[in-house]
């Protein structure tokens, strides 16, 4: 298995369309409506389903906003059913199709569905087309609705009606998936959640859902119309049970391969269905079929669903993970270390993760959902003056986020445990001298924040000058540099300069009055910054130069490091237009 990796995975938002329409010669075309028998209000967020004379399903397709529909299907006599999240299926009556047939009417008359309190487990069923357990094909049905509503077409009504805003993202972890390495983002607005390719079902049920060829590998993953699909419910085992933990608030539905298959990677999972609203809650599963030295929790995906006031379903949040397989050498020896060789093995070496977020949902102007991605925080121990100019970073992202007074940072990234780094914006220091400051840090879905410690004095100086304090007796001071309407002046001059050794005249020998003068330079970051390092714990004066030798920007300070000084702030220094001739 090469190391490239890609993902493909078709999720969709609420876009009310065809959901696998199969294609057939000579067929005809049935529309209608499907309406409330009461007061003929369009049923919106159903499903209507084509059954032919021995029940099984020819047709699906996902009611339009104003509870009309469209599709095709062979001449002959069909029964309609109706399914609706939260109620029981509705028979819509019979209808012979041909090349005559008139729009279709069917009134629906809604009863909403009681899934069973206490529930035993209900054996196996395999291929989910033919009988089933009583309770298993209520809890069918309603996935199968919920799926069928979630599932798109680019050509439906509403499709132009609504804005997604989409957060996106791929994702580098370690091979436990315990901490991320890197992450790449991207935000997206449109009309639809349609991101990467979709396999269609009847290749997944025949090849599997990875593919190898000379470019790397592509794991795929589960579409709403895949696991509607006959060829899905036909490859596949159910068993409805209750959770294992006792919660009564959700049943399960579990799936996996009615036959492994050597070398063909398929998928087990489950559907997890709250008993209280008969709604599909998510879709967890794994991939089956791969190497043994590759974990469930290594290649695995999870599919979110979210329902709007309207009744619409969309796909809330997805992941899909993939292991990147490469060699371990390793080394071995005898007893007695006389012989020492290596040893190749495959293994997984790190993880990729690709995965998405709906954060809001409009249409018009109104705002129909909104969600937040998880949150890291961090508290340092206590305020210091350079958090002032100091920002955390997410390790191997570009991911940063400042300090505020009170020493807090706050990130929003994906669910996961992250390294986190401390930068400085100064020349002398640069991003080479991160400093590591937390590991693992796991992000939170609450107000609290974990504690780091904030760096002394004297680490600082070793960090950033490469100083050792109590040996040297050094210090170092930073500040700011702006022009005189406090705008940061990028590039400036800045020297501190001190006088030191003096020597008394002394008629005796005849000396004269003497001093060392000192001088150390540095030059202004982005944001006026700067950082001068070796400076005495004494009086000395700090300039600032910039502009063009013709008109010049000078300042300057006095600064005074007390004993127990060490990274001291001085004040801004404002370079302001020197007058001629001074």
């Amino acid at each position: 298995m090469r190391t490239i990796l890609r993902a493909s995975l078709l999720v969709c938002g609420v876009l009310l369309g065809v959901v696998g329409l199969p294609r057939v010669a000579h067929a005809q075309t049935l529309t209608g409506v499907v309406i409330s028998a009461d007061g003929g209000t369009p049923i919106t967020a159903a499903v209507l389903v084509v059954l032919d004379a021995q029940q099984k399903e020819r047709a699906r397709v996902a009611l339009s906003s104003t509870g009309r529909f469209v599709l095709s299907v062979p001449s002959g006599v069909y029964r309609l059913r109706v399914l609706r999240v939260g109620y029981a299926p509705f028979d819509g009556g019979e209808v012979r199709v041909d090349g005559t047939t008139p729009p279709t009417t069917v009134q629906w008359r809604g009863t909403p569905v009681a899934l069973p309190q206490v529930l035993v487990r209900e054996r196996q069923q395999c291929d989910l087309t033919k009988a089933q357990g009583a309770t298993l094909a209520v809890v069918w049905e309603q996935i199968s609705a919920a799926l069928g509503v979630t599932d798109a077409s680019t050509d439906a009504p509403t499709a132009t009606t609504r804005q997604f805003d989409r957060y996106g993202f791929v994702r580098r972890l370690d091979a436990e998936g315990r901490l991320v390495r890197g992450i790449t983002q991207q935000r997206t607005r449109g009309v639809s959640l349609t991101s990467y390719r979709a396999w269609d079902p009847d290749s997944l049920a025949m090849q599997g859902y990875l593919r190898e060829d000379a470019t790397g590998s592509t794991f795929y993953g589960p579409t709403a119309s895949t696991l509607v699909s006959p060829a899905f419910l036909r490859t596949h085992c159910f068993e409805l049970i209750d959770r294992p933990d006792g919660n009564r608030e959700r049943l399960i539905v579990r799936f996996e391969p009615a036959t492994p298959r050597e070398r063909v990677v398929d998928i087990a999972g489950s559907f997890w269905v709250d008993r209280r609203t008969a709604r599909l809650d998510s879709v967890q599963f794994r991939y089956t079929g791969l190497p043994a030295f590759v974990t469930p929790e290594q290649a695995r995906g999870s599919v979110q669903f979210a329902q709007l006031p309207d009744g619409s379903w969309f796909v809330s949040q997805w992941t899909l993970r993939m292991p990147r397989i490469g060699d371990r050498a390793r080394r071995s020896s005898d007893n007695l270390r006389r012989t020492t060789f290596a040893l190749e093995e495959r293994a997984v070496t790190e993880m990729q993760e690709e995965g998405g977020v709906v954060l809001a949902v409009e249409a018009g102007q109104v705002q129909h959902y909104r969600a937040a991605l998880p949150t890291l925080r961090v508290q340092f121990e206590r305020p210091a003056p350079w958090m002032a100019a100091a920002s955390v970073r997410v390790r191997g992202t570009d991911i940063a986020a400042p300090i505020d007074s009170l020493g807090r940072v706050m990130f929003s990234v994906p669910q996961g445990r992250y390294d986190l780094t401390l930068h400085w914006p100064f020349a002398a220091a640069g991003d080479t001298a991160a400093w590591n400051l937390a590991s693992g840090i796991a992000t939170r879905h609450d107000t609290m924040a974990d504690s780091v410690r904030t760096p002394t004095g004297d680490a600082l100086l070793r960090h950033l000058c490469g100083a050792e304090p109590q040996r040297m007796r050094q210090a170092a001071i930073w500040g700011t540099v702006t022009d005189s309407l406090g705008k940061p002046l990028v590039g400036a001059t800045v020297k501190a300069k001190w006088v030191d050794a003096v020597r008394l005249p002394s008629t005796a020998s005849g000396d004269r009055l003497s001093a060392s003068a000192h001088e150390l330079q540095s030059i202004t970051t982005t944001g006026g910054h700067f950082l001068v390092c070796g400076v005495p714990r004494t009086q000395f004066v700090v300039e600032a130069s910039a502009g063009d030798p013709g008109a010049p920007l000078m300042g300057h300070t006095s600064a005074y490091l007390t004993d127990a000084s060490r990274f001291e702030l001085v004040n801004t220094l404002v370079a302001k237009p020197v007058a001629p001739g001074k």
